[in-house]
C-alpha cells in the first residue's frame, strides 16, 4: 500500500513537473512574439518583391500546375540564336510567377486541355501586357477588361489563368503605374468568379502578403478588398459596366441611379457584391418607406428594349452598356398581396399612384383641380382599386389552339390566379384559381408555356392551356411567387452533393470488381509495357529537377495502383493517345477503332480528324459558333452509325468513352463535358452487346440508324428531349421525354395530358413530312 502511495506522488510530481515547463515555454512564445510586432524590421524587401514564404507557397502551385515555357528574350539577338539551337532551356517555376518583360507566351501558364482555351489564353495575356504598359487608349482598355473578364465568365477553365497572368504580372513590375493597372483587372475579377479549390489557399496567401505591405499603399489596398470580396462570390452573368470600371477604380461603391415611373430618379451607392434585395433595401431606407410596406416591392432592369426582374438573390449587373439611356434600374411593385385596401404609407401611396397612372396628367386634371397631391393620389388610387384587372401583371401572349376569342389575348397574373383578357377592351375571358392549376411547364426550346389544370379545375373539358410569349419565364416565376406549389416544376436542378463515404467506398468496389470481370472475360488486349528505366537512360532531352520528380512520382503512384493481370491503374484513365485498340479486334477492325479514338478526341476539340472533313480543333473560318456545333454533331452522328453496324465497334466506342471519362485531368472542362455527351448519346442509341448497363434502356431495342441532331444536343446540355405535338383542333401539347421513349410512351403521355379515356381507341400518332403521313 505504501509503494502505491509513493509511485502515485511520483506521477503527480512528474506531471505538475511538465505542466510548469510547457507553461514556461508559452510564456517564452509570447514575449518573443511581442518584442518582434514591437521593434520595426531589420531589412525592408522592396515594394514589388512579395515576402518569401507567398513566393514559395505560388512556386508550389506552379510546380505542380504550370506548363514549361522556353527561355526565349524577344527581339534580342539571343533569341535568334535560341531558336537555332536544337536543345530549349526552360524557365524555372519560380521565374514563371514573377514579372515577364516579353509581350507573348508560347502556350498556357496553367495546364489546359483545351486548344480553343489555350489559344485564348496566350491572347489574353498578349493583351493584357498591351493594356498594362498603356499602348491602348482609354475605350479600348475598357474593351479589352470587358472582353478578358467575358472570357473568363464563359470558360471555367480560364478564371484561374486570368488571375495567374496578373499575379505574375505585378511581382516585381518595374513600373508602379503597369501593376495599378493589373490590381484593377485582379478587383474586378474578385467580384466576377472567385478562384478554384486548387488556387485559392495559394491565391488568398499572395494577396495576405501583399496587404500587410506598406509601400505602396495602392497595392496593399487592392490586395486587402480583394482577400475581402473574393471567398463565396457567385459567377456573374454580364462582365462589368463603364460605370463599374470607373467605380472599382477607386475602390469605391458604384452610384447606381433608380428610376420610379412618375419620372424621378434616386442614386444609392450599390457594392459589387450587393444583390438586388440588398440595393432595394437600401433604396427603401433612402425613399422612407416603412419596413411594413415594403413587402412586394422589387427591382427590375430595362435593357435591350426588355423588362426583367432581377431576383432578390442575384447581384446588380448593368452588362457592358451599363450606364446608357437603354440600360436601367426600375424600382416598382411586383406582388400586390394586400387586396383592394388603400395603404397608409404616404410614400407607398405615391409610390403605387405613379404605377397606376398611366397618363399622370390627365390623372392630375381629373382628380386633382382643387385638392392636395396626398388627397388626389388617395383619392385616384381608391378608384383604380375598383377596376378588375387591379395588381394583375399583363403578359401578351398567343393562345395555341382555335377558339372564338383568337390567338391574341394577355395572361394576367394576380394575386387569387390567371386570366385570359381580350386586348382591345380588356374584358376577362377566362379566370384560373391557383387552387385549380396542378403545374406549370415551360419549354425549354421554344416560347411555350403550358399551364396544367387539376381536375376539378377544367374549364369547357380542358385540361391544359398552351400559350406561347416571349416572356414565359417572367410570367411563369411571378405565378410561382404568388403561389409557391407552382414552384417545384420550374426550379433548376439542385447541386449534387457529394455521395457518403461509405457509399464512394461501395461504389469503388463495386468498379473494381467490375473491371476485374471485364479482364476476366478475355476481351480485352494487354497493353504493352512500358520500361520506365530504359526511359529515364535513354531519353536524349535535359529534364529539370523538377520534372525528373514528377516522372518519379507518376511512377511510384502507377507502381502503387491496382495491377490486376497485367491492366495497370492508368491503363482504365484518360489518355490523349491511343497505340492500339483496347479490345481483341481483327486488321480491319483494327484500323477502324484507331479511327474511332480520332473521332473522339475530334469531337472533344483535341485533334483533327484527317478521314474526315471537319477540323474541330482549329476551327479560323469564317463560320459561326452554331455551325461549329454543327459540325460537331454531325461528326457524333457519322460516329455512332458506323458503331451501331458492328457488335464489336460498339464494345470498342464503349471501352474507349469509359476510359476517356475517367479520371480526366480537368474534370470541369468542356473537353470531359464533351467526352460525357457523346457517352450519353451512344447510351440513347444502343447498349453494348454483352450486357445490359442502364435498366430505363434495357427493354429497347437497338436502333437503325444514329439519334438525330436534336438529341445529341440534349444530351450534351443534360436534359430530356421535347416534341410539340399538334392535334386537329389547333391545340398544340408539349412532351417531355428520354431516349427510351417509344411512340406508345409518347400516346400514352398525350392521353392523359388532354384526358382522353382508355376506351377511346385507335388513336395514334403521325407526322408530317412533304405531302403524305406515315403512321408512327
Amino acid at each position: 500500500m505504501r509503494a502505491v502511495r509513493i509511485k502515485i506522488g511520483l506521477n503527480t510530481l512528474s506531471q505538475s513537473t511538465e505542466r510548469n515547463a510547457r507553461r514556461k515555454e508559452r510564456v517564452e512564445r509570447r514575449l518573443h512574439q511581442m518584442e518582434v510586432a514591437a521593434s520595426p524590421p531589420a531589412t525592408a524587401l522592396p515594394p514589388t518583391t512579395p515576402p518569401a514564404d507567398a513566393v514559395k507557397d505560388l512556386s508550389e502551385f506552379a510546380k505542380l500546375y504550370f506548363n514549361d515555357h522556353p527561355r526565349s528574350p524577344e527581339g534580342t539577338i539571343m533569341a535568334t540564336l535560341t531558336r537555332k539551337s536544337k536543345s530549349m532551356e526552360m524557365l524555372s517555376k519560380e521565374e514563371m510567377i514573377t514579372y515577364y518583360k516579353g509581350n507573348s507566351i508560347p502556350t498556357s501558364h496553367i495546364q489546359l486541355h483545351d486548344p480553343d482555351s489555350v489559344t485564348a489564353a496566350v491572347n489574353m495575356f498578349r493583351e493584357l501586357c498591351r493594356y498594362m504598359r498603356g499602348e491602348l487608349t482609354a475605350d479600348k482598355e475598357t474593351q479589352v477588361i470587358q472582353s478578358i473578364i467575358a472570357k473568363g465568365l464563359e470558360r471555367e477553365e480560364l478564371r484561374d489563368e486570368i488571375l495567374v497572368q496578373c499575379v505574375r504580372q505585378i511581382t516585381e513590375c518595374p513600373v508602379e503605374d503597369w501593376a495599378e493597372r493589373l490590381w484593377l483587372v485582379l478587383c474586378l475579377c474578385a467580384v466576377a468568379w472567385q478562384p478554384s479549390r486548387g488556387l485559392s489557399r495559394h491565391y488568398c496567401s499572395w494577396l495576405r502578403a501583399r496587404a500587410r505591405q506598406t509601400p505602396p499603399a495602392r497595392a496593399a489596398h487592392c490586395a486587402q478588398w480583394c482577400l475581402d470580396n473574393c471567398r463565396g462570390a457567385a459567377p456573374r452573368q454580364l462582365p462589368p459596366s463603364t460605370v463599374e470600371i470607373a467605380a472599382m477604380r477607386r475602390l469605391g461603391t458604384i452610384v447606381c441611379r433608380f428610376f420610379f415611373l412618375d419620372g424621378r430618379t434616386k442614386a444609392i451607392d450599390v457594392h459589387p457584391a450587393d444583390t438586388a434585395a440588398a440595393a432595394a433595401a437600401r433604396l427603401a431606407d433612402k425613399l422612407g418607406l416603412a419596413p411594413h410596406s415594403r413587402t412586394g416591392w422589387a427591382v427590375y432592369q430595362q435593357r435591350g428594349g426588355k423588362e426583367e426582374h432581377v431576383r432578390a438573390t442575384q447581384y446588380l449587373q448593368q452588362g457592358p452598356g451599363g450606364g446608357s439611356a437603354d440600360n436601367r434600374f426600375v424600382f416598382k411593385r411586383r406582388l400586390f398581396r394586400g387586396g383592394r385596401e388603400l395603404p397608409h404609407d404616404p410614400v407607398e401611396v405615391a409610390l403605387l399612384y405613379a404605377q397606376a397612372a398611366t397618363i399622370l396628367a390627365q390623372a392630375h386634371r381629373q382628380y386633382g383641380a382643387g385638392r392636395a397631391e396626398l388627397t388626389a393620389k388617395a383619392l385616384y388610387l381608391s378608384c383604380v382599386m375598383q377596376y378588375p384587372l387591379y395588381g394583375v401583371t399583363l403578359f401578351p401572349v398567343t393562345y395555341k389552339g382555335y377558339w372564338a376569342h383568337g390567338p391574341n389575348v394577355l395572361l394576367g397574373v394576380g394575386s387569387e390566379g390567371v386570366v385570359l383578357v381580350r386586348p382591345s377592351d380588356k374584358v376577362v375571358l377566362a379566370e384560373y384559381p391557383y387552387s385549380n392549376i396542378a403545374a406549370l411547364l415551360m419549354d425549354p426550346v421554344d416560347n411555350g408555356l403550358t399551364i396544367s389544370l387539376t381536375h376539378h379545375g377544367q374549364h369547357d373539358g380542358h385540361r391544359c392551356i398552351v400559350l406561347e410569349s416571349a416572356q414565359k419565364n417572367e410570367a411563369a416565376w411571378l405565378m410561382a411567387a404568388y403561389s409557391p406549389v407552382l414552384a417545384n416544376g420550374l426550379a433548376d436542378e439542385p447541386p449534387r452533393r457529394a455521395a457518403p463515404a461509405s457509399e464512394r467506398s461501395r461504389l469503388a468496389g463495386a468498379l473494381k470488381s467490375a473491371r476485374r470481370a471485364l479482364v476476366d472475360s478475355g476481351m480485352l488486349r494487354r497493353p504493352t509495357e512500358l520500361s520506365t528505366g530504359n526511359f529515364l537512360r535513354n531519353t536524349l532531352r535535359r529534364l529539370s529537377k523538377h520534372r525528373l520528380d514528377k516522372i518519379r512520382l507518376d511512377t511510384t503512384v502507377e507502381s502503387q495502383g491496382e495491377c490486376y493481370k497485367g491492366y495497370p491503374a492508368g491503363y482504365w484513365c484518360w489518355s490523349r493517345s491511343l497505340p492500339h485498340s483496347l479490345t481483341k479486334l481483327n486488321e480491319a477492325e483494327e484500323v477502324a477503332a484507331m479511327q474511332i479514338f480520332k473521332d473522339i478526341m475530334s469531337h472533344a476539340g483535341l485533334t483533327t480528324n484527317e478521314g474526315s472533313t471537319n477540323n474541330l480543333a482549329n476551327n479560323n473560318s469564317v463560320s459561326s459558333q452554331e455551325s461549329e456545333s454543327d459540325d460537331r454533331v454531325s461528326l457524333a452522328q457519322s460516329l455512332l452509325q458506323r458503331c451501331l453496324q458492328k457488335d464489336t465497334l460498339l464494345c470498342e466506342l464503349y471501352v474507349q468513352l469509359i476510359k476517356q471519362t475517367t479520371d480526366h485531368p480537368e474534370p470541369s472542362s468542356r473537353v470531359s463535358g464533351r467526352h460525357w455527351a457523346l457517352l450519353c448519346a451512344a447510351v440513347g442509341a444502343a447498349l453494348p452487346p454483352a450486357k445490359p448497363v442502364a435498366l430505363s434502356t434495357a427493354q429497347v431495342p437497338r436502333r437503325l440508324g444514329a439519334p438525330s441532331k436534336e438529341e445529341v444536343l440534349c444530351a450534351g446540355a443534360r436534359r430530356p428531349m421535347h416534341v410539340r405535338v399538334l392535334l386537329l383542333d389547333g391545340k398544340q401539347h408539349g412532351l417531355v421525354f428520354g431516349p427510351a421513349a417509344t411512340a406508345d410512351h409518347l400516346g400514352a403521355m398525350l392521353r392523359e395530358k388532354i384526358g382522353l379515356s382508355d376506351a377511346a381507341t385507335g388513336m395514334s400518332l403521325f407526322f408530317y413530312l412533304c405531302t403524305w403521313f406515315p403512321n408512327s
